[in-house]
């Protein structure tokens, strides 16, 4: 009877993760809720869809254009609205400006609450909501959101993944190492940006032998995501690997700004102590220019 169940298991994953674009689909159709006189704005909206996750800012700003274009065309279209506060959540994620980083995160959870008021079921909406409440450091809250996201659309990829990222910075990184391999098994196809979120909660767990081979297809397959450079030289440090350490580390400065640890770090959204030391202790062992 167990290997029934976990045949009837991987099934039914199967079926969700082909099922994927289709149920993403109708849940856009039935956000937008008009006739075909919408169908421009569907299309400005799958056009940023295709842009939107990037680690240069230029694209996310043409996806936000795009976006914006689809909202001017159907005021009410929820998922557009919140692709908006989406955009505003990966300026933040990805520090492309820190300096106006606090009124990016008060114009994305704007954007967010206005997709809620139109469409109070959508998966993306409470998502990215919890994705903005994190960057606000207040983790619990954000915890609920995002497990709301997965109970909407349970065959999504996209909100597993999303609550693990939220998990590890909570300091949860088990949940999140299970939660990231179901999305995988969601979407075999998955983003650059998932194999960095399996491979930090590995880490954070000092698994690095496990965590390396995700860093390393993470950073092949994005180079420009400087995040995975980042946890590879913690990781490659941690085992003694200095050459490969200092290696990733000079990758990290080609694509970030990132110019300190302390710079790293000063977000305070690591809340648990011995993650943050870890981390600390990798990217010193790593040498200059992070020491």
């Amino acid at each position: 009877m167990q290997d029934i169940f976990a045949v009837r298991d991987e099934i039914a994953d199967r079926i969700a993760a082909r099922l994927g674009a289709s149920i993403q689909k109708a849940e856009v159709a039935a956000s937008l809720g008009k006739p075909t006189s919408d169908l421009t704005a569907y299309d400005y909206y799958l056009r940023g869809r295709s842009l939107r996750e990037t680690n240069r800012r230029e694209r996310s700003l043409e996806a936000s254009a795009l976006f914006e274009k689809a909202i001017e065309l159907a005021p009410l279209f929820a998922p557009a609205i919140a692709e908006l506060a989406y955009a505003d959540y990966r300026e933040v994620a990805l520090r492309w400006d820190p300096p106006h980083r606090e009124k990016v995160l008060a114009r994305g959870l704007a954007y967010a609450k206005r997709a809620l008021a139109t469409d109070p079921a959508l998966p993306l909406a409470h998502m990215v909501t919890g994705d903005l409440l994190l960057r606000r450091l207040t983790h619990d809250e954000a915890i609920r959101w995002a497990r709301r996201a997965v109970e909407l659309n349970p065959s999504e990829a996209e909100y597993h993944a999303g609550l693990a990222n939220i998990l590890t910075f909570a300091g949860q990184a088990d949940e999140a190492v299970s939660l990231m391999q179901r999305a995988f098994v969601l979407d075999p196809l998955h983003p650059p940006n998932y194999d960095m979120y399996l491979a930090r909660a590995l880490l954070l767990k000092q698994r690095f032998d496990e965590a390396l081979p995700h860093l390393r297809d993470c950073a092949r397959r994005a180079p420009d995501y400087w995040s995975c450079h980042l946890f590879a030289a913690v990781a490659y440090a941690h085992l003694g690997q200095k050459a490969a350490a200092l290696s990733s580390v000079e990758e990290l400065r080609r694509h970030s700004t990132i110019r300190s640890l302390d710079e790293f770090l000063g977000t305070g959204e690591y809340i648990s102590r011995a993650h943050r030391e870890l981390i600390r202790e990798g990217l010193a062992k790593a040498g200059p220019p992070l020491t």
